[in-house]
């Protein structure tokens, strides 16, 4: 039943009237491209009609209609739900499509205008970008590429022959577990990867914003708004360089 609804749902965003080409999106395109169910839909990129989408946002249309589309997109991007999996059997949603994600929403921000100095909607981005965690994980077995051999000695033949036979099998055992274990760190480094380029685009498009709203606050006001993007969005010292990137772009 869930499948049949998605399938609808993709089916209706593919057949929006080319006619409205030329036009800024309507509230209703908007919400049927950017419900939480497409875009944690592993069977959605964002291409095609997405992209129609973006380029139609430069289009003029009333102040009120484009806070209430790129609303509804900022909805979308905050149900996006990011969680890596340590388990055996992965039960992660969205890890395999955030990355492209994240580089459609840090496109999406050169069209979005009214985001640029909306400071509420930057910070709601942010606390969502907080929210989005890498895994704590050891990556010891997926870094390493060599394996320990046990020696022994003994003067008698048959000890040495089942000593032998005994460590081949245990080997055997051990390299069983290891990749298991090899495979599963594997995953996760490769997931808290995605979910570092994931945050990385993410602040990027808060980076529009911050670079807008200079232009329109007071010293002071500006100090207040960027320490608090940094500190809900748990920026890091790499992280924060490209927050502010566009703001040092656009000083020069």
């Amino acid at each position: 039943m869930k499948q049949a609804r998605l399938a609808r749902r993709m089916l209706l965003a593919l057949l929006m009237p080319a006619v409205g080409y030329c036009t800024y999106p309507t509230v209703e395109e908007a919400q049927s491209l950017f419900t939480a169910e497409l875009m944690n839909s592993t069977n959605v990129i964002m291409t095609g009609v997405y992209d129609d989408f973006r380029c139609r946002l430069v289009q003029p249309v009333s102040t009120e209609g484009r806070r209430a589309v790129e609303s509804i997109v900022l909805d979308a991007v905050t149900s996006i739900v990011v969680h890596v999996s340590t388990n055996i059997i992965d039960e992660s949603v969205g890890v395999r499509i955030i990355e492209n994600r994240g580089i459609y929403f840090d496109m999406l921000g050169y069209s979005m205008f009214d985001f640029q100095t909306n400071a509420a909607e930057c910070v709601r981005l942010a606390e969502y970008i907080g929210s989005v965690r890498e895994a704590d994980f050891s990556s010891s077995l997926a870094k390493s590429r060599g394996f320990a051999v046990r020696m022994f000695l003994s003067t008698n033949e048959t000890e040495m022959v089942e000593l032998r036979l005994r460590e081949e099998e245990l080997q055997r055992e051990r390299k069983k577990m290891q990749d298991v274990k090899r495979h599963l760190q594997i995953r996760v480094l490769e997931a808290n990867t995605a979910v570092r380029r994931y945050r990385r685009g993410l602040l990027s498009l808060c980076g529009k914003s911050v670079a807008g709203c200079r232009t329109i606050m007071s010293d002071e006001e500006f100090t207040v708004f960027t320490n608090e993007l940094v500190t809900v969005s748990h920026a890091t010292k790499d992280e924060q360089r490209g927050l502010f990137w566009e703001l040092k772009q656009s000083s020069h």
